[in-house]
């Protein structure tokens, strides 16, 4: 029969007090009380001291069970009052009475030696040792040992003298004893104990003749060697899983702090430290707001990031407006600020991470597309677009001041002639030339702006300027015009222009209104011999505007009626996925009275000005969707592209009319994509947004048309779910030979991409052109190289009977 550890000490004790009780018990009953209490304090001492360092394994697994075990083994009652291991914070997790287990204790926190206290227990005083228990440099838990204060006699009254002749062999007896106990059964203890303190500083391994042991200090050994072996798989692990989230963390493309739950800063990946100018070891430990210097753009007053409100809230943030962040290197970003707070399994916030997303090169890009979209790229002056957003400013203006403003619309006289004789270079010259001469003049006491309109038209807008004045103030344009030939190269140029004047009044009806009229003042002036003014009013405009108009809506009326449309299909090809489902744009053809197929691009702004384009757009829609299940043609899964007027667009019957029709032909959405031109979405953006989002619902594509030729911002484009940006040819036509165009298609093409979208270029006329689309990445392109417009019996194949 084997006997546990704990039996064999505690026989060994016995035999050797029996044998010494007797020799020793009068000196003992004489020795001063404090020498006998201060033994029994280096007992209890040491009994703490192996309780402490046997129940680490316990600790470290969480074994309560194994560490209830161990104190009632290590623990001689009922010689000791009581014995128990308690957490740092006064959680008792085992008692030599089990009802005292999980209540709690006086807190010993960070305690590094043994402590020694007197208390009361059960109405007697005890003596409590209190030995402190670590792993490295953690504190997991207190061993707490205890003894009654008050002890009876071990020896009875006697006389001494009788035992005195025996003190020498008892002592001899004794000190034999105490040698065989502790080199049989405390050596081995001392042993582990020993590589117990070794490995866990060094990691050295524990002794193998320990490990085969078949008693406690076996069992003790081969379970702290297992936990050693689990330690260290841990620790590698958790070394590999930081590398891990480190390398992931670098990766990324945004800055990432976080800080603890006062804010300071506990890391920043590369490109954090990058945008702040700060390395981690220079910020760990500041506040964040401190490492972060953000401010609002255009205002150089910092303010604070958000972590703290999110903090105290518990909440995150998302932040949606830019912000300027400048770094300590004088670098400065435009960022979007996010936070988010970090919690514990009971909901307890622990910190925050901050991540600033860094948008400076699209906002640099959203920028320089935006100037780009609202001025003229030879003469510097806005174009179109924008001067057509001021006009109808200015006509607010006039209807809520009664004020009154002028437009001078401006042609030049014979322009192409100077691009037919002398290029496009003199042209271009000539246009800027003029630019200069006229963005001096001090017209109407400098209260002007000056457009190109595109191609050899000018306009300039005459703020707070009477029709009577402005005819004065459009001889001095035409006279500045005049001033004095342009010279290019060799050649000298004499420019001369038609000034159209219309006045901006409360009555004025809009925008397209008043630019129709100045057109047609313009075209007056041309009309009586160049050189001249034309003040437009109602009399004058009226008749010339109104037959050439009605007459062109008429005939396209009378195509409707006569069934003289027709559709033809131009291919839209991919550039680089040669998997890509077949498009096809849906283009407008009439056939005139002499049987000829023409476009009906000339006809539309007139059938959009008699209200003939909604019927036009519902006869297009209703031919394109019978197509999909033609019982002749197969289009396979092919994707038709059908264009919508603004007119139409701002029809509330239209969207009804649309879903009516795909029901009526069984149209799958999937292969319809509607053109939605850049101006009709945004003069109509709510209901575009409603139309778009009605017909995404039924799987239908969307495209926005002659991106870039007049859009002033990209705020438009984000409210635009899209599926394809069909950039303007006017940038892709001349983009192998003008470096602008060529950076316009390429930052709307990137734009694009960075809002999921696809991209079409249109007016790929030469091979030239595709192949510099495809190395600005392009996702496809329509133009005369890759395919003419073709009659759809040329393209789509017959059905197999």
């Amino acid at each position: 029969m084997k006997l546990s550890l704990s039996s064999r000490l505690l026989l060994s004790l016995v035999v050797v007090f029996l044998l010494t009780t007797l020799c020793l018990g009068y000196i003992l009953f004489e020795t001063s009380e404090a020498r006998f209490e201060k033994g029994r304090e280096t007992q209890a001492r040491t009994l703490a001291r192996g309780l402490a360092e046997g129940s680490l394994d316990a600790l470290a697994a969480r074994d309560y069970e194994l560490l209830e075990r161990w104190l009632r083994a290590s623990i001689p009652l009922p010689e000791y009052a009581y014995a128990y291991i308690s957490r740092p914070n006064g959680i008792i997790t085992a008692h030599t009475e089990p009802g005292l287990v999980a209540t709690r204790t006086e807190a010993q926190r960070q305690l590094d030696e043994t402590r020694v206290t007197r208390r009361t227990y059960r109405e007697q005083p005890v003596v409590e040792v209190i030995q402190p228990v670590w792993l490295g440099r953690q504190h997991l838990a207190n061993a707490h040992v205890a003894y009654y204060a008050e002890h009876e006699n071990l020896l009875a009254s006697g006389h001494a003298w009788v035992l005195s002749g025996a003190l020498l062999l008892s002592l001899l007896i004794l000190t034999t004893a105490t040698y065989l106990i502790l080199r049989r059964v405390v050596r081995p203890m001392t042993r582990l104990a020993t590589l117990i303190d070794r490995s866990s500083m060094d990691g050295a391994p524990i002794d193998t003749a320990l490990l085969v042991r078949t008693d406690e200090v076996g069992l003790l050994a081969r379970n702290f060697d297992g936990l050693l072996t689990r330690l260290g798989q841990s620790y590698r692990d958790l070394a590999r899983e930081k590398d891990r989230v480190q390398i992931t963390l670098d990766s990324i493309t945004d800055a990432v702090i976080s800080t603890d739950d006062a804010g300071r800063v506990v890391y920043m990946n590369a490109l954090a430290q990058t945008m702040t100018g700060w390395s981690l070891a220079a910020a760990a430990g500041k506040p964040a707001d401190d490492i972060v210097a953000l401010s609002e753009e255009g205002n150089t007053q910092p303010m604070r990031t958000r972590i703290g409100p999110c903090l105290q809230r518990g909440e995150d943030y998302v932040g949606k407006q830019q912000l300027a962040l400048s770094a300590r290197d004088g670098r400065d970003y435009v960022v979007l600020e996010s936070v988010s707070t970090l919690r514990a399994g009971d909901g307890t916030v622990l910190g925050a991470v901050l991540v600033l997303r860094d948008i400076t090169e699209v906002t640099q890009i959203t920028r320089r597309l935006d100037y780009q979209a609202t001025h003229d790229r030879v003469t510097g002056l806005i174009n179109r677009y924008e001067f057509e957003r001021r006009v109808e400013l200015a006509l607010d203006d006039a209807r809520r001041s009664h004020s009154e403003h002028t437009i001078c619309y401006i042609d030049l006289d014979q322009f192409k002639i100077i691009n037919d004789t002398a290029g496009h270079a003199a042209g271009d010259h000539v246009l800027r030339t003029l630019a200069n001469r006229l963005s001096q003049l001090n017209l109407c006491e400098g209260d002007n702006q000056l457009a190109r309109l595109g191609g050899d038209e000018f306009a300039m807008l005459l703020l707070n300027c009477p029709l009577d004045r402005a005819a004065t103030e459009a001889e001095t344009i035409l006279q500045a015009i005049k001033a004095s030939p342009i010279e290019w190269e060799s050649q000298s140029f004499e420019p001369s222009a038609s000034i159209g004047v219309v006045a901006i009044t409360p009555a004025s009806e809009n925008v397209i209104q008043l630019m129709k009229e100045a057109d047609v003042a313009c075209y007056s002036a041309k009309d009586e011999g160049r050189g001249r003014i034309f003040v437009f009013d109602a009399s004058n405009g009226e008749d010339s505007m109104h037959q050439r108009d009605m007459l062109r809506a008429t005939a396209l009326r009378d195509a409707l009626t006569s069934a003289r449309l027709r559709l033809v299909a131009q291919p839209v090809v991919a550039l680089a996925d040669d998997d890509a489902r077949p498009h096809y744009e849906l283009l407008l053809r009439m056939i005139d009275h002499d049987g000829q197929i023409v476009s009906a691009g000339p006809y539309i702004p007139a059938a959009e000005r008699f209200g003939v384009m909604q019927s036009i757009d519902r006869w297009v829609v209703d031919a394109a969707l019978q197509l999909v299940n033609d019982p002749r043609h197969d289009i396979g899964n092919a994707i038709l592209s059908i264009n919508i007027s603004g007119n139409s667009l701002g029809d509330d019957r239209f969207l009804a009319f649309v879903c009516e029709a795909m029901r009526t032909h069984e149209a799958p959405g999937s292969q319809i994509c509607f053109e939605i031109t850049e101006t009709a979405a945004v003069s109509h953006l709510a209901r575009a947004q409603a139309f778009i989002a009605a017909l995404r619902e039924l799987g239908c594509r969307f495209a926005l048309d002659d991106f870039g030729s007049g859009l002033s911002s990209f705020m438009y484009l984000k409210k635009l779910p899209v599926d394809y940006l069909k950039i303007d040819g006017a940038f892709v036509k001349d983009m192998t030979e003008e470096p602008t165009d060529a950076a316009m298609v390429a930052a709307i093409n990137e734009v694009g991409h960075v809002m999921g979208m696809k991209t079409i270029a249109e007016f790929a006329s030469s091979e030239a052109i595709i192949a510099r689309l495809r190395e600005l990445g392009v996702d496809y392109a329509q133009g005369y190289a890759l395919g003419k417009p073709q009659e759809l019996t040329e393209i789509l194949p017959r059905r197999r009977a």
